[in-house]
C-alpha cells in the first residue's frame, strides 16, 4: 500500500508529515500527488505538509496545511506537533461521525431540534405539548444517548454530526 503512493512511504519512513518544500524534489509523485500539487498551487499556496490518516485497515486519507508562503523554519518537531494536531483532529472527526440520530426516539429528536432552536424546556412543553417534567426526561435521555453532560455539548454534537439536516422546529 505505501510504496503505490510516496507521501505515505515518505510519512512512515520519517514518522511525520512530509513538508513539501524539503522533499518535493526528492519525491517521485504520481499523477495524483501532482494533480494535488497543482490545485494548491493555482489556488496560491507555495508549501504545504500533509500527513495520512487512517480511517480503516487498508483505508487512509490525508490532512494538508497549506500555506502561501514557504516555510523553510520548520523543524522537524514542528512536524511531529502538526501530526499530533492533524491526528486529533481526525480522532475528534470520527468521534462525532459515531454519533447515530437513529438511536434518538421521534420525542427526543423534537426536543434536541428545539434544544437546537435555543427553546427553554418551558417552552419546549409548550410547544409539545407535555409537561416539563417530561422534557427533562426527553433531555436526560438525549444526554445519555450522545454522551453529553450539557445542553451546549448536545447541540454541538448533534450539529456537528452533520448526519442530517437540521429539520425546522414544529410540534
Amino acid at each position: 500500500m505505501a510504496g503505490d503512493d510516496p507521501i505515505m512511504y515518505a510519512a512512515m519512513t520519517l514518522g511525520m508529515p512530509v513538508h513539501f518544500l524539503t522533499l518535493e524534489s526528492s519525491l517521485d509523485f504520481n499523477d495524483r500527488g501532482t494533480s494535488v500539487l497543482d490545485v494548491m498551487r493555482a489556488a496560491g499556496f507555495h508549501d504545504g505538509v500533509t500527513t495520512p490518516v487512517y480511517s480503516k485497515p487498508g483505508d487512509f486519507a490525508y490532512f494538508v496545511a497549506a500555506f502561501e508562503e514557504e516555510r523553510p523554519d520548520l523543524t522537524p518537531a514542528d512536524l511531529r506537533r502538526i501530526k499530533f494536531l492533524f491526528s486529533e483532529y481526525f480522532y475528534r472527526l470520527r468521534e462525532l461521525e459515531t454519533v447515530r440520530m437513529d438511536t434518538l426516539s421521534r420525542r427526543e429528536l423534537q426536543v434536541l431540534v428545539a434544544m437546537v432552536h435555543d427553546k427553554s424546556n418551558t417552552e419546549i412543553a409548550r410547544l409539545l405539548g407535555v409537561s416539563e417534567h417530561t422534557v427533562g426526561t426527553y433531555v436526560r435521555r438525549c444526554f445519555e444517548k450522545l454522551n453529553v453532560h450539557s445542553r451546549t455539548q448536545a447541540v454541538l454534537r448533534f450539529v456537528g454530526a452533520g448526519t442530517m439536516k437540521i429539520p425546522p422546529l414544529e410540534p
